[in-house]
């Protein structure tokens, strides 16, 4: 049963860093010359992404470039182009707030993972946007789920706070009760090229201790807090995200 946990968390950790950086990491890398810039991001956008998009597109207020926004695209830990939209931007209400910002990519794709296993539906890429809502200030992320024909099958969005859902739609399936016949053996271990859809993290920390120190589902609740974690450190110099999960290994 452990060595079937241990797979399932490897397999779940490759699949979340295979095919580009994650959105974080984009940031990151246009704010260590000059941290202001991030107080200037309007919206972090990727499309293709399996389960990240190649090219992050990053767009920023900036008064002193033509249409009033720039826009730079992250690849592979640096940036590949710069330049200004045809378009011009409306102006510098939807500048995010990135002190706010507590889920990544990388998080955001877990939870869609999660809610597109309870519809049975399957997907094969995703299209990412991260802005502000326009009524709280706070980072949502707007997903777009794909399947292997291009065509749209669902959208989600989630708060890039909290991590909560905050809608759905599109989706074909409803979710479904696992039948006897759906349902594996215990410690069995999927064929490869099987997706795996962990449990979601367990609600409010309610469960026995032993079962939420070896859960796969405490492993990945742990992971994106720690995600979370580093995020809040980078934008504002504290760390208090993953404080539950600091006495762990």
């Amino acid at each position: 049963m452990k060595t079937a946990r241990l797979f399932l968390i490897l397999l779940l950790t490759q699949a979340l860093s295979y095919a580009g950086d994650t959105a974080y990491q984009a940031l990151r890398l246009i704010g260590k010359g000059n941290q202001d810039v991030l107080n200037h991001v309007i919206s972090v956008e990727g499309v293709n992404g399996q389960p990240q998009p190649l090219i992050w597109t990053i767009s920023i207020d900036d008064p002193a470039a033509h249409g009033g926004v720039r826009v730079l695209e992250i690849s592979n830990g640096r940036i590949i182009s710069e330049h200004t939209p045809v378009r011009g931007y409306a102006g510098a209400a939807a500048v995010m707030d990135f002190k706010r910002l507590n889920l990544d990519s990388a998080g955001a794709f877990t939870i869609a993972n999660q809610e597109a296993a309870k519809r049975n539906t399957g997907f094969d890429s995703l299209d990412y946007v991260l802005r502000s809502d326009p009524q709280t200030g706070a980072p949502i992320w707007f997903l777009k789920l794909i399947d292997v024909n291009h065509v749209l099958v669902g959208t989600i969005s989630i708060g890039a706070d909290n991590g909560t859902v905050l809608n759905t739609a599109g989706f074909a399936a409803a979710a479904a009760p696992p039948t006897a016949a759906d349902t594996p053996p215990p410690g069995t271990v999927p064929a490869p090229g099987t997706a795996v859809v962990p449990p979601p993290p367990p609600p409010n920390g309610n469960v026995p201790p032993d079962q939420e120190q070896y859960g796969v589902g405490h492993q990945i609740n742990k992971g994106l807090h720690r995600i979370g974690a580093d995020l809040q450190q980078f934008f504002t110099g504290k760390r208090t995200w993953d404080q539950k999960f600091q006495n762990e290994p």
